[in-house]
């Protein structure tokens, strides 16, 4: 397909999926969208077509599905460093999906969403998408503040998540850069550093074991 027939077909399958959707015909909409997915030459716009899908399924009460559509519009949006406000704007709509299935979020700001969406996922095991709004809350402290108490349980969070997800390597450095800031915070959190030890103690423990079992 030529550039300018992809690009046409392209703007005449947005057009339909906004028809579609302002006349609550959402399951029409859901397949202009899906459609928009093949075409190369939408490639730049695939974080909106997402978010996009995540509205129709929001509609249609599809809450993992649309938890999904905006977990994949969130990635691309993060991959290609794009427009923050739709990053935004996308996170509280997850935020939203995760309440309409009963958890509560009580979020009222980027940062602390980030961390509860985390720790939801956690609890739904989902350890893969934890682990990235933890990764994404700790870009954002850095960006506003130094070190922090809020940085160490971020990191501690992730750590947990590597465990979770049997990446010990990956889960060491989260739980020895934890200890690390919370060393240099004054006062120390005595309690935490000690939570912390042990449970690094454990994780350096069990991946010399499984590399003297290999």
């Amino acid at each position: 397909m030529c550039s300018w027939c992809g690009t046409n077909l392209y703007i005449g399958l947005c057009n339909l999926a906004t028809v579609f959707f302002s006349q609550h015909q959402y399951n029409m909409a859901i397949e202009m969208l899906e459609k928009i997915l093949g075409i190369t030459e939408a490639e730049p716009l695939l974080p909106t077509v997402y978010f996009n899908l995540g509205n129709c399924y929001m509609k249609l009460i599809q809450l993992d599905q649309a938890k999904d559509a905006y977990m994949q519009a969130l990635g691309i949006f993060w991959s290609l460093h794009l427009d923050d406000g739709m990053i935004e704007r996308t996170l509280w709509h997850l935020g939203l999906a995760y309440q309409m299935k009963g958890c509560i979020i009580t979020a009222n700001n980027t940062l602390t969403m980030l961390r509860q969406l985390g720790r939801i996922a956690y609890g739904e095991k989902d350890y893969a998408t934890a682990v990235e709004m933890f990764r994404k809350e700790l870009e954002a402290q850095q960006t506003r503040s130094s070190e922090s108490l809020d940085s160490a349980i971020a990191l501690h969070d992730s750590g947990l998540c590597y465990f979770r997800l049997k990446q010990l390597h990956q889960a060491e450095a989260a739980f020895t850069e934890s200890l690390r800031v919370l060393r240099s915070l004054k006062p120390q959190p005595y309690v935490m550093i000690t939570t912390v030890e042990a449970v690094l103690g454990l994780v350096i423990f069990l991946k010399h074991s499984w590399l003297c079992c290999t």
